[in-house]
């Protein structure tokens, strides 16, 4: 069995709460490959605006389970290396100030599952802000149908990352709301 390195490098949102990105690189890997990696760590560290947690993700992650039983699906497996997506994602959003799916560069979601190491072989994203709950998140998510679709799909694995921060600023937005996404994979 190969032997694995475990590099676990912590971003602080906030002074009471932090995600840990977990990083795992065989022991046999070209040192420009883990020089890659930990730059690429680095960046979205560099770019995670100081933020506080928002709606609570067990809600959330109780909410997409409750409505895949509702349609008699099994129910979705939380995913680290998906919370990490959904955090670097939502980190990108904050500190590049947009909201889209696809971000201004270019940037799909799917690029954001990949460097946190999911090999998927399907992939969705759902995107809320400005709820006040998981309930009215999901409420939302359910009224349309390519979130419900999401919500309902043929996925075995989701990551969800929440946060309260200002959005748009360029906009004239000051007042900071809260954002969820949610990754989807298979």
């Amino acid at each position: 069995m190969k032997r694995k390195v475990i590099i676990a490098l912590f971003i602080a949102l906030c002074a009471v709460s932090s995600i840990g990105i977990l990083l795992y690189i065989d022991t046999k890997a070209e040192n420009n490959k883990l020089q890659t990696a930990i730059d690429n760590l680095q960046l979205i560290i560099q770019n995670t605006p100081e933020v506080t947690p928002a709606i609570n993700v067990a809600d959330l992650y109780a909410g997409v389970n409750a409505e895949r039983a509702k349609n008699g699906l099994t129910a979705l497996q939380i995913n680290t290396n998906l919370e990490v997506s959904a955090c670097a994602k939502l980190s990108d959003m904050v500190a590049k100030s947009y909201w889209a799916h696809v971000a201004p560069d270019g940037t799909t979601p799917w690029i954001f599952i990949i460097n946190a190491g999911y090999s998927y072989s399907i992939a969705g994203e759902n995107l809320a802000k400005g709820f006040n709950t998981a309930e009215g998140a999901m409420k939302g998510w359910i009224a349309s149908p390519e979130h419900e679709e999401n919500i309902v799909g043929n996925y075995t694995n989701m990551g969800i990352c929440t946060t309260q921060a200002v959005l748009e600023a360029y906009k004239g937005n000051k007042t900071p709301i809260n954002i969820v996404v949610n990754h989807f994979a298979r």
